[in-house]
């Protein structure tokens, strides 16, 4: 799936790069889509072949995105900065193998693999501000002969500074790697990580056993929800949700199970993202059903894919719901902001912030200010009618 968003495009200057054409993806905007096409109105004179490098910050980020090289063929380098992105590949970056300059800072990636910058042999600059970085494998810059520029001054892992210009704390690259491999052999979780990056190239493994789940034959338990049958496999169920777990090892002998107060359209979407882990089309869903749906269950994932839609999607009329389940399930930002719309309704009215937590005063003082509202109107409405009376 490919998602739109927009941006703004303004110079710059980047180093390495002197000054740039930028485009500019900021804030809120959601990615859940591993490709993305971007939209936007460039300065005067300009267009996408003039852009040369792209930020991306305070956007929320499921994967590293894709297809930007697509639309900027001239691009040389890319900013990720404070997003929720927990993860980085090679494969992530095959498309973007001419990048010159790379910085990723203040998101949620823990580990950067020896293999992550290997096609890249252009880069000069590499910067990481990762305070949550648990692994830097020492062989990540072999054969990158053009590097010049390493900053990990923001991590709490390591913290130094690789410039050619030999200003740095590191005068080499061989001192970079020394550095690198002095700390991953001081690893504790060294050997975990070693034996994950295993799995992880056991593919084949994992995709024989994937297609083995979608075989109608292999299934041996029904999910039966308002009369429709979903047939599955306990061990999916099991691995997906502690729900499912609790009620299949309470009743182990049991072949089906009934799913209440959840419809089979909600449903047919947490199905097919526990066999798939892909996210819904928001826009055929009903999003608070699923988020009620994905925490009956307690599927983390799913719920907060939900909750993050629908911080985009607060109105007049929904607020009040929203802002009772972001308090409910702990979404803090959807309630405060649900609640921000809740107060501009209200307009200059005085509405405490106590009042999140007395919802029934507050769903009362909203009820009253509706009825007010109408009875203006109907107000207003008479007195046009009675003013152009003959």
């Amino acid at each position: 799936m490919t998602q739109q968003v927009h941006c703004k495009f303004e110079n710059s200057t980047w180093t390495f790069l002197g000054n740039c054409y930028v485009c500019i993806i900021k804030d809120q905007i959601l990615i859940e889509s591993k490709r993305i096409v971007v939209k936007g109105k460039h300065l005067v004179g300009k267009s996408n072949k003039d852009v040369t490098a792209v930020s991306l910050n305070g956007c929320k980020l499921w994967e590293f995105p894709q297809g930007l090289n697509k639309m900027f063929r001239n691009m040389q380098a890319i900013h990720i900065f404070q997003t929720n992105l927990s993860r980085i590949s090679r494969e992530d970056l095959e498309e973007y193998k001419t990048l010159i300059h790379l910085h990723i800072g203040y998101n949620e990636i823990l580990f950067l693999q020896e293999d992550l910058l290997t096609d890249m042999k252009s880069l000069q600059f590499f910067s990481v501000y990762e305070k949550n970085l648990l692994v830097i494998q020492p062989n990540i810059f072999n054969d990158l002969k053009r590097l010049k520029y390493i900053d990990f001054r923001q991590c709490n892992l390591v913290n130094f500074l690789y410039n050619s210009d030999g200003l740095g704390d590191c005068k080499s690259l061989e001192e970079v790697k020394k550095k690198l491999e002095e700390k991953y052999q001081d690893l504790p979780w060294k050997n975990f990580f070693e034996k994950m990056q295993k799995l992880e190239k056991d593919s084949e493994l994992l995709k024989d056993l994937k297609n083995e789940l979608y075989k109608e034959n292999l299934k041996d338990f029904k999910v039966i929800v308002d009369k429709e049958e979903f047939n599955t496999h306990k061990i999916v169920l099991a691995a997906r949700s502690p729900v499912f777990t609790e009620m299949i090892e309470n009743n182990p002998d049991a072949e089906s199970l009934n799913l209440v107060d959840v419809s089979p359209a909600i449903f047919h979407e947490i199905y097919n993202f526990m066999y798939t882990n892909e996210f819904p089309n928001f826009a055929d869903i009903n999003l608070v059903h699923l988020l009620i749906a994905s925490e009956k269950l307690k599927i983390k994932k799913l719920s907060k894919f939900a909750a993050n839609k629908l911080l985009n999607n607060i109105t007049n009329e929904n607020s009040f719901e929203l802002m009772t389940l972001g308090k409910k399930y702990d979404y803090i930002e959807l309630q405060e902001k649900a609640f921000a719309k809740i107060k501009e309704f209200f307009n200059d009215e005085q509405i405490d912030e106590a009042l999140v937590n007395k919802p029934e005063k507050l769903k009362k003082l909203i009820d009253i200010k509706k009825e007010k509202i109408r009875c203006l109107a109907e107000l207003e409405e008479k007195f046009k009618s009675v003013l152009n009376e003959d």
